[in-house]
């Protein structure tokens, strides 16, 4: 399957946290998502172009986000909090690409 990059969702945990999750990679053979961690507050500044996402990635609340790591041939899934000085430019958004722009494009 192929998808038109960014691809990206935003989520709510259990504990009420929100996410948003961004695609690093999907392959045949996994697929990798980046999680930022939002309060209310923060995810209601991203969609109102207050807030870019790379902006949110590396003034991140809790100073890691969640990178996640689904490996399809052995079912294992791995979960690990990187700090955003750790994170690969690849997997970052340019600047200035915000939230309220992208909602609702294909």
């Amino acid at each position: 399957m192929y998808y038109d990059m960014p691809l990206m969702y935003t989520c709510q945990a259990p504990d009420g946290q929100f996410y948003v999750a961004l695609a690093l990679d999907l392959s045949e053979t996994q697929d990798e998502w980046m999680y930022i961690p939002v309060s209310d507050n923060r995810l209601a500044e991203l969609f109102e172009n207050k807030l870019d996402l790379l902006e949110a990635i590396n003034k991140v609340e809790g100073g890691a986000v969640l990178r996640e790591t689904d490996r399809f041939a052995t079912g294992t899934k791995t979960v690990v909090a990187v700090e955003p000085k750790d994170l690969l430019e690849l997997d970052l958004p340019g600047p200035g690409v915000y939230l309220g722009t992208l909602r609702g494009s294909n």
